[in-house]
């Protein structure tokens, strides 16, 4: 029962991020990097303290770290190309970073993976 509380308070943060994100790219057509280095900041600390509090073993959640950044990447290629915006990279690392854990048991893969 806590677990899922948990993984829904991850869930809850980067969900309220991208949709203030959201917000000022509609209103100003422009994400200001420093709002996307607190709120990355934010689901590290979130992330970690999860994992802390659950027992999760240090690296179990480095693999996760791991496979959640390889997405990541990738869209820094394609920004690197100029075929995607920077805050759009960044969103990305929100998402692998705030919820780098996978939803359910029997699905592996992080939820970076879904986006």
């Amino acid at each position: 029962m806590e677990a899922v509380f948990v993984e829904a308070l991850q869930i809850a943060y980067v969900a309220l991020v991208l949709l203030v994100a959201g917000f000022f790219d509609v209103k100003a057509r422009e994400v200001e990097p420093v709002y996307w280095y607190l709120a990355i900041k934010g689901g590290l600390l979130l992330t970690l303290a999860v994992a802390a509090s659950s027992g999760l073993d240090i690296g179990l959640l480095s693999i996760y770290f791991l496979a959640s950044l390889a997405p990541v990447l990738a869209s820094l290629v394609l920004y690197r190309l100029c075929l995607l915006g920077g805050s759009d990279v960044l969103a990305m690392a929100l998402v692998a970073v705030g919820a780098p854990l996978p939803l359910l048991e029997s699905l592996p893969l992080p939820p970076i993976y879904l986006v």
